[in-house]
């Protein structure tokens, strides 16, 4: 962990004088947090490219089984739901 703002990237920063310590670090932590999102979407798009150029059509067979997946999560969740509130004392 960080011990001085300076140990974080570089940024826009508030002006000390009109904003308090705890909303200056808030506003440091979350440039951190979004060069860290930028960093892993480019990390993401490498491996998919690499991958697609390896093994042709690797990315449109991943995205179709995700979203095979996604859709079997969402279902099993429902039904997970409904059954609490089927079961549930005031149901």
């Amino acid at each position: 962990m960080p011990d001085s703002p300076s140990q974080f990237p570089p940024g826009p920063s508030p002006d000390p004088n009109k904003v308090s310590e705890p909303e200056r670090w808030t506003e440091i932590l979350q440039q951190a947090d979004r060069a860290s999102y930028q960093l892993l979407a480019i990390e993401v798009w490498a491996i998919a490219k690499t991958m697609d150029t390896i093994v042709p059509g690797f990315w449109s067979r991943f995205m179709a089984n995700r979203q095979v997946a996604l859709k079997q999560f969402l279902e099993r969740k429902q039904n997970r739901q409904a059954s609490q509130r089927s079961s549930s004392p005031e149901g």
